[in-house]
């Protein structure tokens, strides 16, 4: 699966969830933390992440990835 794909998602998603946030801010380098994500909204950003792109992993495996470009990595070696 392209990296592309997994980050247009999660962007998508955080958008969804907290639209005050400006798109532009939104990058690989970047955490949801820093995007002002909470706990429970960092989960549901993932979560809906894996669902829709129908990816299967362990979510403690995100527990160790904690900028996006971590996680986009992550959710693709899982795809």
């Amino acid at each position: 699966m392209e990296e592309n794909r997994i980050f247009a998602t999660i962007k998508r998603n955080v958008l969804e969830l907290l639209p005050e946030i400006n798109p532009d801010e939104i990058s690989m380098e970047c955490s949801l933390s820093d995007l002002g994500c909470n706990s429970i909204d960092r989960a549901e950003v993932v979560t809906l992440t894996m669902e829709q792109l129908r990816i299967n992993m362990p979510v403690h495996e995100f527990h160790r990835g904690d900028k996006i470009g971590q996680i986009v990595a992550l959710m693709r070696s899982y795809a």
